[in-house]
């Protein structure tokens, strides 16, 4: 059943298989938006009550109006949906909002599955060319041309496939990003909390994802209490899509554990 669900004076466009299996909530990376769970979803509510939804801005939900963070809009998102606990699975921001959930509710959480997750309080960092065509994409971008900052993403985030779902994914997402910036409230750092996450969580590791979050992704593993890391060879920033057989198999096994 797709629906549009009240968040504040805001609304997010969401999507819930129903049925009485483990719920299992998709949270999409900045990169993207609902459809970038496409490749699992089929499988994935043959057998768990499975609920996507677009952060406010992206896909089918309108831009912000008023202040708010992405871990506060997943936790109304449950509420309306009578879900008292999920288990999580998060790519990229998607991979920071539960986390940060896990943190400030953790009763609300049965498992997490990061995907390439980033966390609050992270900043990438790159090196100098790279920051520097970075900001001139950006800037591009700016006046109204759009395509040096698509172009730039998908070899920093996609470099395991450009194909057109991959393309529009980022297209689309970055006119998002650009609607957040006058209400996103920040998550808070993450960074020193790692080990107080108690539910079982396996994080999913691209080997060709950018540098600074393969980093990032190996502190995360290293401090969250018996956290499995899988890395994976040939695989970017959207393991879902290049490896959904996987993902698909890790979240029914952790739904399996309850």
């Amino acid at each position: 059943m797709r629906m549009t669900i009240p968040v504040g004076a805001d609304s997010l466009w969401a999507e819930d298989s129903g049925g009485d299996g483990e719920p299992v909530v998709l949270l999409h990376p900045g990169i993207g938006d609902l459809r970038s769970w496409e490749a699992v979803w089929p499988a994935l509510t043959e057998t768990c009550r499975v609920v996507r939804y677009d952060f406010r801005g992206y896909g089918g939900s309108p831009a912000p109006t008023e202040p708010y963070d992405w871990a506060d809009d997943l936790l109304a998102v449950l509420d309306a949906l009578g879900i008292a606990s999920a288990h999580l699975v998060g790519n990229s921001q998607g991979g920071a909002t539960a986390v940060e959930v896990a943190l400030r509710r953790p009763d609300a959480v049965r498992s997490l599955v990061l995907l390439a997750p980033s966390a609050g309080g992270w900043q990438p960092s790159a090196a100098e060319d790279v920051e520097a065509r970075w900001e001139a994409a950006e800037e591009a971008y700016a006046t109204g041309d759009e395509e040096p900052l698509v172009a730039f993403m998908l070899e920093l985030w996609c470099a395991a496939g450009h194909e057109p779902l991959v393309r529009d994914l980022v297209r689309t997402s970055l006119r998002a990003e650009a609607a957040e910036g006058l209400h996103l409230r920040r998550l808070p750092s993450a960074l020193d909390r790692f080990g107080e996450i108690s539910v079982p969580t396996t994080l999913m590791l691209g080997e060709r994802d950018f540098p600074s979050l393969v980093a990032l992704d190996e502190q995360m593993a290293a401090a969250i209490p018996g956290c499995r890391l899988v890395r994976l060879a040939g695989v970017d920033h959207l393991p879902q899509l290049r490896v959904p057989g996987l993902v698909v198999e890790t979240v029914r096994a952790h739904c399996a554990q309850r």
